[in-house]
Parts: C-alpha cells; structure tokens; sequence
C-alpha cells in the first residue's frame, strides 16, 4: 500500500479536503512535500474568508498573514468583530464595551472570528453575540449601509477606482441622494468588476421615514440599486441578494390589504401568491430588468429571491452572449395562467440563448407551492444534522473538493454542471425532466462552490 507521501501533489491536495482540522494540521507537519502539497487546500480552507476579533493577539495573527506571500493571494473576505467583553476601564470592570457599541459589526455565533475561543474561555461569555437583533423600527440607516457610503464616497474623494465590492445587508434604496451623489458612485465604481450585495428595504420611525427615501413608495423600489449598477459599466459578475421585508419571511408569501373587506375599521389582509408580485424582492428585480442592461457581465449569482419567469429573463437577457456562469441559489418563480411550469422557460431560456454557458449550479429552486425537483420520485428528506465541530468551519463533512459528486445525496433538489458539452446536456435533460413537489427544507451547502476564485483573473 502506497504512502501518503508517494502519491502526486494534485492528489494529496484533493485528499485533505476530506479530512477534519486536526488531521490537516498533522499531515501538513509530516514534511516539506506534505506541507506544500496541502498548501491550496489548507490556505483557501482558513484563509480565504475569515473574521478576527478587535484583539491584540488576533490583529496579529493577521498582521502575520498580509506578511505571508503565499498566504495574502488566498484572503478573499475578511470581516471584524470588535472585543465586547474587555472592560473599557481597567478599574471598572463591570463596564463591557458591549454596553455602548450597539450593533456596530455584529456577528452571530454561526460565524468563528479568530480568537473568539479564547476570549470565551477567559471571560465565559460568547463574543459573538452583541444583545438580541432589531426587530422593529429604525432610528436611522444601519452601521453596514453608513460604512458603505463612507467607503464609496472616501474612494470617489482620493479617485480610487474600486475592482472588488462586497457588502452586507444594506438599505441601499433609503440613502438620500445628497449622502452619496451620483457623481461619487460614477468615479468610485467606473473600474468595478465584481460585485456582491445584499439588500433590504429600510423599516424608520414614524416621522424619520421622510429623510430616507423609498421608505414607503413602491415606485422608487431598487433606485438605489439601479444607480449602483448604472455607475458599474465594467461588471463582469454580480452576486445580488434581495431579502423580504422586516417581519416577513421568504418561505410565506406576504399578505396585502384587501380594502373592499373591512372589519370594525380595520381592512382584512389577504395572502397568496400574486402578493409576492407586489413585495420588495420582485419589484427590485423588476426595476433592474427593465432600466439597466449589464452587457459585461460573465457570472451573476441571484439567491433569495421570488419573481416571475419573464421578469428573471428580461434581467438576464442583455448579458445572455457573454455568460459563462449562472448559480441560483433558493430561488422562487410563480407560475402563471399561462404556465404551470414556470422553470421551463428559464431552462429553455439558458439552453437555446446563453452559447457561452459553461458552468451553471440550481440549488434548491422554487415555485409558490413547493419545491423543484430533477427526479420524479425523490426520497425522504435526510435528518438534520447537528454535528458541528468546533474547532472547524464549516461542517467538513460538507467541505469536500467541489467535484461532480459533491450532490450525490441531493440530485433531487440541486444541479451542478461544468464546461459547456455537460451543461448542454444537462440543460437538454431538465427542460422537460423537473418536478414540481411538495416543500423541501433547507440542506447545507458547501459555501465554497458558491463563491468564485477570481484571484488569478487579469484585470
């Protein structure tokens, strides 16, 4: 039986995907080829998107990596939470910094800033959570959306041209114009290649909702979206995530008033599924399609999201001759009284007028009563798994080399396809092979399919 050691770099690299962080860490330690040939696994695994604690320690494990040639290629993402349980007083210990930082750069505790074990071991509290989330309505923009405009205003100011933007959840169709003209997102983002936003309609306070537009006015959904895109006339990908309204889920269509039903003053809401029609999600979606058109665009990834088959296509149509790269991701669209099937026309669509499509991946795509399917008799969902270990992110057992076999288990729900002689066949087979089937829940999924390695690309 052949060592470790004795098999190509290539392979080894492959193998360590599947191992757990201990594991890893132990093969890397054997010797200098182990070590190199783990190398790409190891830095895209730990490195490529990390947070760090406000700390000492932690901003010099990170000071170490911008050092680290080899290692500094792989950063990709890298978010901040600050130190919330060190006193701000050394003398007054009973005053956290929790008490007077707010919500600025929370994270929940499905994220692992480096140094958060620590901290929690000395203090015995969990620095990832900073007090319960906002539920109701806001006082102003949100720290997110703020530190986007003074990013984009702070590039336009030193005529920095920015390449790669990614953002939170922000309330980009509520930041009043004179806060970001449009001359400062002209200049920041004339050279912005890849763009990733998520994006929510601001809920204010009774009396504030004036000072932020768009807080009521479905006309003016996505105008701050549109202007972001209008001033990007060189993107070549777009991840865009446009989430429900506060306190409204995505699974449940929205409910509308019904004003010809009144009961002791009081109109009756209704509920179903023409009311996505009228939810911020699709009216975005609809205003993009029909005021931009995105001619350089190579990848666009869309999660999140309900609209209808011919507004998803008049989005994606400017485009179709230069896509090479869709990924859709819990994505709804309604039928009609045209078509039951709403997916076929998409499908047909990306097969007959996108000639360059050369990798697609559908995860867990939707309609208003369930879910789609690309087998006709799926099995029983798998139970939910509960391991997590903690000393790793994500579950490696979903951390696997992003390969043909990686949906094995879940065909039923999610496609993935690679090069353009398979993603034409497949294309060919699910047009008229996909199911429309009762509600599947959520499986995890591998975070690094879905994100694109654009570190090797010439600008």
């Amino acid at each position: 039986m052949a060592n470790l050691g004795d098999l190509p770099a290539e392979l080894i690299n492959q193998i360590v995907w599947f191992l757990d962080t201990d594991s890893v860490f132990s093969v890397r330690q054997v010797n200098r080829y182990l070590e190199n040939s783990s190398f790409k696994c190891f830095s895209t695994r730990y490195f490529r998107k990390k947070g760090f604690l406000l700390t000492s320690d932690s901003l010099n494990v990170l000071k170490s990596i911008g050092r680290n040639q080899r290692l500094r290629e792989t950063v990709h993402h890298l978010w901040f939470n600050p130190d919330c349980y060190t006193s701000t007083d050394s003398g007054r210990p009973s005053t956290p910094i929790k008490d007077d930082i707010g919500h600025c750069m929370r994270r929940s505790e499905d994220h692992q800033p480096w140094g958060w074990k620590r901290l929690k071991d000395a203090t015995g509290q969990d620095p990832r959570i900073v007090g319960p989330y906002r539920t109701g309505a806001q006082d102003g923009l949100s720290d997110p959306t703020l530190l986007f405009v003074a990013m984009v205003n702070a590039a336009a100011e030193a005529n920095l041209e920015l390449e790669r933007l990614y953002t939170d959840a922000i309330e980009i169709d509520n930041i009043p114009l004179q806060l970001l003209p449009q001359q400062q997102l002209d200049i920041a983002c004339r050279e912005l290649l890849y763009l990733e936003v998520n994006i929510h309609k601001g809920w204010f306070e009774r009396g504030l909702a004036e000072d932020f537009i768009t807080s009521a006015r479905k006309a003016d959904y996505g105008e701050g979206l549109l202007r972001l895109l209008k001033a990007s006339p060189k993107l070549r990908e777009l991840g865009l995530q446009v989430f429900a309204e506060v306190m409204r889920g995505f699974m449940l269509p929205p409910s509308t008033v019904n004003p010809e039903e009144v009961y002791d003053g009081v109109p009756s809401r209704t509920v179903d599924q023409f009311s996505w029609l009228q939810a911020y999600p699709h009216l975005t979606l609809k205003k993009l399609a029909g005021k931009v058109e995105m001619t350089t665009l190579r990848r666009v990834k869309l999660e999140k999201m309900t609209t209808t088959p011919a507004t998803l296509e008049a989005f994606l149509r400017p485009s179709q001759a230069s896509l090479t790269s869709i990924k859709l991701r819990d994505f709804r669209l309604l039928s009609s009284k045209e078509s039951s099937r709403p997916w076929q026309s998409i499908f047909s669509f990306f097969r007959g007028s996108c000639p360059n499509l050369s990798y697609i991946l559908l995860n867990r795509l939707m309609y208003e009563l369930g879910t789609i399917c690309f087998v006709e008799h799926p099995p029983k969902p798998a139970p939910y798994r509960t391991y997590q270990d903690p000393n790793d992110y994500p579950n490696p057992a979903h951390f696997a080399a992003t390969d043909d076999g990686f949906f094995t288990k879940y065909d039923h729900i999610a496609l993935e396809a690679r090069g353009r002689a398979e993603v034409e066949m497949k294309l060919e087979q699910i047009v008229d092979k996909h199911w429309y089937q009762q509600p599947f829940y959520s499986y995890e999924m591998d975070e690094d399919i879905w994100h694109t390695d654009t570190s090797d690309e010439e600008s």
